[in-house]
């Protein structure tokens, strides 16, 4: 082959190059511009994102929406406690936990301290009736536990009952057709306990809530129980001043 055909072939395949190139190179370009373009608008909408969350943090002078208001604190549970307590509320407040004056005056050892579970009471001094019966001492002008006591928690003036007893018609026996009277028997208040039908009933407005009968009571599960007093009158102390009412009343 010439030199010639050898240099016309050259020219031939360079120019076929050079075309398809050229037609190539506007197709890459408009693909990258479009790429381009695709890539500026996510950053635009991802940027348009964080500014609608930044406002949307920031304080307004639109009117806040109202504050619920807090709930009240719950009332205290009410427990059994020594004779002469004050309400439940006010006992909390005058007791001092931990001190064990009254426990110490019991001549029956009927006081213990209330256990952790019992949050705000704890330490203070209850009574478990049908662990040891409150005898309400007797012998004594004054119960020691109340004579005993600091701070008017238990008060000279205030009730001699620490609960109402409650009979479970499921576990006692005189409901059970079987003949018991053992609660009547051993009950230290006339007439707190009567029976009826052969069926033993508490009058409220006399029981004391001691615990005797929870105490003595023989059947086999726990048919009688004493339930705390939910409302227990709290003396005027004649040492502190009564409060004037909005009318200029003393009250």
């Amino acid at each position: 082959m010439s030199s010639s055909d050898d240099k016309g072939r050259r020219a031939f395949l360079r120019g076929g190059f050079l075309r398809a190139f050229g037609r190539a190179a506007p197709e890459a370009s408009a693909a990258a511009a479009q790429k381009v373009e695709a890539t500026a608008a996510r950053a635009a909408d991802a940027a348009a994102a964080i500014e609608r969350a930044l406002d949307r943090g920031r304080p307004s002078d639109a009117p806040l929406a109202p504050v619920a208001p807090a709930r009240p604190p719950a009332p205290p549970i009410p427990l059994i406690r020594p004779p002469g307590a004050v309400d439940e509320a006010t006992f909390l407040q005058r007791c001092r936990p931990g001190c064990s004056d009254c426990a110490v005056a019991c001549p029956v050892q009927a006081i213990r301290p209330a256990s952790p579970r019992m949050r705000a009471a704890a330490g203070t001094p209850v009574l478990s009736p049908g662990r040891v019966p409150c005898t309400g001492c007797p012998d004594h002008d004054v119960p020691p536990c109340i004579a005993a006591c600091p701070t008017g928690a238990l008060h000279p003036a205030g009730s001699p009952r620490i609960g109402t007893a409650h009979v479970f018609a499921d576990s006692c026996l005189a409901h059970r057709h079987l003949v018991c009277t053992t609660c009547r028997e051993r009950c230290p208040v006339p007439g707190a306990i009567v029976f009826r039908a052969g069926k033993p009933e508490v009058q409220d407005k006399l029981c004391v809530g001691c615990g005797q009968c929870v105490y003595t009571c023989p059947a086999p599960g726990q048919a009688i129980a004493v339930l705390p007093l939910r409302d227990r009158p709290t003396p005027v102390d004649p040492s502190v001043p009564a409060e004037p009412s909005p009318n200029g009343e003393q009250i």
